[in-house]
Order: C-alpha cells, then structure tokens, then sequence
C-alpha cells in the first residue's frame, strides 16, 4: 500500500466537509505531537518561574500560550474529525492551524528581536544607574 501524496493537496480533499475519521498511524502521530507540545507547556511554566531575567520569562510565557492554545484547538479538531462532525472536520482548519501557529511564532520571534532586546538594554541602562545612585 502507497501514500499518494498529490491527493492530500487537491482541491476536493481541502475542502472535503467530511472526510471521516483520521486513519490510525496518522491519529497516532497527531496525538504524540500534541502530547509533547503539552508536556513542553508544562517544562515552560517551570523554567519561566526560575528565571530571574524577566524579557526571558515574558518569552517563555508568550511560547506557553501558544503551545497551550494551539494543542487545544488541535485536539478539537481532532475530535471533530474522529465523530465526523461537518464543516468542523474538513481538512482545511488544520491548514488554518498551521498558518495561525506559523504567524503566532513569527510574531512572538518579532516581539522578542525588537521589545525584547530594547528592553534588555533599558533594563542593562537602569542597574547601571542604580549602582551610582547607591
């Protein structure tokens, strides 16, 4: 048995308002992933909590979000397509998953290359100041 790729990006398979359940090896696949992006969550919190460096632990909180958020509209879609739920099922919302997982990380990345360094520098220029004013 061969995995025809082309028709996973054809028009009619997108926009299939129900295309029943996820076959098992992929289910599988998606559930590990989702499971690692929780357990990855969790790893977040704790080394956000102990890191003194707030720009680093506004970061961690920023990429916690995402990965929280997107695990749980993952597994909504997940669930949608193993009952067959109409229109919430069609493969096109995982295509919208993924741009929205891609746009969220390029703006927390954007965040943290522009605010993230400025107030790194602001936060370097006010110890400076405060070791004079001591």
């Amino acid at each position: 048995m061969s995995l025809d790729l082309s028709t996973l990006f054809s028009f009619k398979y997108i926009f299939n308002l129900n295309p029943g359940a996820l076959q098992p090896g992929i289910y599988n696949i998606l559930i590990y992933l989702f499971i690692t992006m929780i357990v990855a969550n969790f790893i977040l919190k704790i080394i956000s909590k102990k890191t003194p460096h707030i720009i680093n632990k506004i970061l961690l909180k920023k990429i916690s979000s995402l990965l929280v958020w997107m695990t749980i509209l993952a597994l909504l879609w997940i669930f949608f397509r193993q009952q067959s739920v109409i229109f919430l099922s069609a493969p096109f919302w995982l295509i919208i998953w993924i741009l929205g997982f891609i746009y969220w990380t390029s703006r927390i990345f954007h965040w943290y290359s522009t605010s993230g360094k400025q107030k790194s520098s602001e936060t370097k220029r006010f110890k400076e100041k405060q070791k004079y004013l001591k």
